[in-house]
């Protein structure tokens, strides 16, 4: 017996795993030290490769070969005579099961080997599963706390489905429908050849699509703008501009700024950390808004701006724009929708048909339509590669990327699905690009919330150099990034962010005394603004940078499965049934969004029944 174990014992692994999968569980037992089975009186247990347990006369011995002999008994020998076996029992507890009834058993050599075999498997199992420790990106962390949420993780699965409550997709209003037309028609702008599509391309998720990091408006489609083009898919959920929170007034009156910037004054701030994003919530900072700056809080106001702007479409004076959409394919709708009489005051004619615009934004499932990978990830309907599964937890370590404490990537407790912002503020201090025609003037500066297009907040230069905090769904199909588009890669975004303030010199230029110009798109005045403190901004020189070149192409793997139009190949939960729907969109109801409760690294929200509908209008 002792023979046989030690010849066990240094068989390899692979030969372990190589019988066990021909015939099940058996012994990899060599001929060469084969035990007896002593008869006992009573029936004895001998293994043959050809017939498994079967009776032997009294007397007789036989070689117990344990590698090719499965331990199952024959059923018509056995049948009713043990307790039926169980998957997950213990392979010795089968073997003593097998015995006859009112038979007294005596453990034999080969009982006691079964039991060593049962031991190699298990030992073959565990040095399995630490091998897909040791290859998957699941830190030891949350093997030790819940290995079975890791065993998951590293299969690519998420741990926790959640049932996400989406945007219900219904045939568009007949308002919605005139807006759609409007969306698209170029015969609002000066030049006849630029339409709200042109900057916001469908086929780009509604940004836009060169990479040129301005876009060419005007008469003659000659004049440069100032700013990278936005998205405009999920703005539904926007909020409304505000400092800090809503502020509790008892009814509907909106709190003037000025009190929400003496309620901010010393406000002392929260660091931003991916583990706990809700806690940064209260931050008294600057927060919704629509534009770069945040000046609009209803579409119907985004949407006015482009209208008119120099640099844009350049639609001239109200009236003028209102005897195009009298003239146009699509006034008797306007007439049957807003009455006979809606072209008879301009602004009216006007503001009308930026109201449905507003709605085609707000109905049209395009714009909202929560289709990529991580969305039917988070539903369990889909699996992540590893590098993707390891983007993800970069993306949720605030030692490492630290991305989730902007960019919130949970389900809020009611179970919409995130957003990928937090609709805050930010002051990074990117380089100055000098391919903007307008940087060319060393006295320009863009300084989001204090101007110069922005103009009720130019005198809280504690502002001054914020812009806003966008989504990150769809990224992946952008060309320029941040709101100068200085950078026109993820790779370079990433780089940014984990390098910026260790090798200063490789994004900022140097003066005449080879100085290196940090922040140099911020005058100096106002370079404290600039985010210092929330990682991985928080590094100094000589720190190593927060992510390596592999792991921001990690990163970039996992911001790749944002991009909307996946389509569901696998899903270990494809029973569960469909995803909740959002009631009707109402457009009376208040802007805002709600930060998710962030369980570590795993989304538990679940859906709990309808809500009013947030929405922008």
């Amino acid at each position: 017996m002792l023979a046989c174990a030690e010849a066990r014992a240094a068989l390899p692994v692979s030969e372990i795993a190589a019988s066990s999968a021909t015939t099940g569980f058996m012994s990899a037992c060599p001929q060469s030290s084969p035990p007896q089975v002593v008869d006992a009186g009573g029936p004895s247990l001998a293994m043959r490769p050809d017939q498994g347990p079967h009776r032997v006369p009294d007397g007789v011995t036989r070689p117990c070969d344990l590698r090719q002999a499965s331990l199952a008994p024959r059923r018509s020998e056995w049948a009713g005579t043990h307790p039926p076996f169980r998957e997950g029992k213990t392979l010795t507890a089968y073997w003593y099961a097998a015995a006859p009834v009112k038979k007294e058993f005596k453990a034999s050599a080969c009982g006691l080997r079964a039991t060593f075999v049962a031991g190699s498997l298990l030992a073959a199992l565990l040095v399995a599963a630490a091998g897909l420790a040791a290859w998957s990106p699941v830190p030891l962390s949350m093997w030790m706390s819940g290995p079975e949420n890791a065993l998951w993780l590293s299969l690519g699965e998420n741990p926790h489905p959640a049932r996400l409550r989406i945007p219900a997709d219904r045939p568009l209003s007949a308002v919605a429908q005139l807006g759609k037309r409007l969306f698209h028609d170029e015969r609002l702008s000066a030049s006849g050849r630029m339409s709200c599509a042109s900057c916001h391309n469908p086929a780009f998720a509604y940004g836009p699509v060169g990479s040129s990091p301005v876009v060419l408006g005007g008469p003659r489609e000659s004049t440069p703008g100032v700013r990278a083009v936005p998205s405009l898919r999920y703005l539904y959920r926007q909020p409304p501009f505000t400092i800090g929170p809503d502020i509790e007034t008892g009814n509907d009156t909106p709190v003037p700024l000025a009190r929400q910037v003496r309620a901010a004054a010393g406000h002392p701030r929260l660091l931003k950390t991916a583990q706990a994003p809700q806690a940064a919530a209260s931050n008294m900072v600057p927060q919704g808004g629509l534009f770069w700056d945040g000046r609009a809080d209803t579409l119907e106001q985004q949407i006015d701006g482009p209208l008119f702007n120099a640099a844009e479409m350049d639609g001239g004076t109200v009236q003028a724009v209102a005897g195009k959409l009298a003239s146009g394919p699509y006034a008797a709708d306007f007439k049957r929708l807003f009455g006979p009489s809606v072209f008879q005051n301009a602004r009216m004619a006007v503001d009308e048909a930026m109201f449905a615009i507003g709605r085609y934004e707000i109905e049209d499932p395009t714009f909202h339509p929560f289709t990529s990978k991580y969305d039917a990830w988070l539903e369990g309907k889909a699996r992540f590669t590893r590098a993707q599964l390891a983007g993800y937890l970069l993306f949720n370590d605030p030692a490492k990327g630290n991305c989730a404490a902007c960019h919130l990537d949970q389900p809020t407790p009611s179970g919409r699905p995130p957003l990928f912002t937090d609709h805050q503020f930010e002051a990074l201090g990117v380089p100055r690009n000098p391919g903007i025609p307008a940087n060319r003037d060393p006295h320009y500066y863009d300084l989001g919330i204090c101007g110069p297009y922005r103009t009720d907040l130019r005198a809280e230069t504690q502002y001054c150099g914020m812009f806003l905090t966008p989504t990150l769904r769809n990224v992946a199909l952008r060309h320029v990034f941040f709101h100068n588009g200085v950078f026109h890669s993820l790779t370079q975004v990433l780089d940014f962010y984990a390098d910026r303030d260790i090798h200063p010199g490789r994004f900022y230029p140097r003066d005449a005394a080879g100085r290196v110009i940090k922040y140099d798109d911020i005058p100096a005045r106002y370079r404290a603004n600039v985010d210092t403190v929330d990682a991985p901004l928080n590094r100094q020189p000589g720190d190593p940078p927060a992510l390596t070149p592999a792991q921001i192409q990690e990163v970039i793997a996992f911001l790749e499965t944002l991009t909307d139009g996946y389509t569901i190949q696998h899903s270990r939960a494809a029973r569960q049934k469909g995803a909740g729907t959002e009631p009707p969109l109402d457009p009376a109801a208040a802007g805002g969004g709600a930060w998710g409760k962030k369980p570590r690294f795993l989304p538990q929200a679940r859906w709990v029944g309808q809500e009013p509908r947030s929405s922008v209008s």
